[in-house]
């Protein structure tokens, strides 16, 4: 278990809410190519937290494709704890 799990669930059950989680601000993003057929997207925090993760192309499309249609229907924006 990760520290930002850890607090995410004590986030939870502190609010009695499974819904809210511990959400960081983005500073920096950059795609780097690790074969082909596959990307490295890293995500970076203003502060440093620096997370990688290996995506094939039909996942970046799909959450092309989700981001986009979670835009264009958001009539509700959910609080979060920060």
């Amino acid at each position: 278990m990760t520290l930002p799990h850890a607090a995410s669930q004590a986030i939870c059950a502190k609010h009695g809410d499974d819904t809210l989680r511990l959400v960081f601000p983005l500073g920096n993003w950059k795609w780097d190519t690790l074969r082909a057929s596959e990307l490295i997207l890293t995500l970076n925090t203003p502060d440093g937290l620096e997370v990688a993760f290996s995506m094939d192309h039909n996942a970046i499309a799909q959450m092309s494709r989700t981001a986009t249609s979670n835009a264009a229907n958001s009539t509700h924006n959910q609080p979060y704890l920060n």
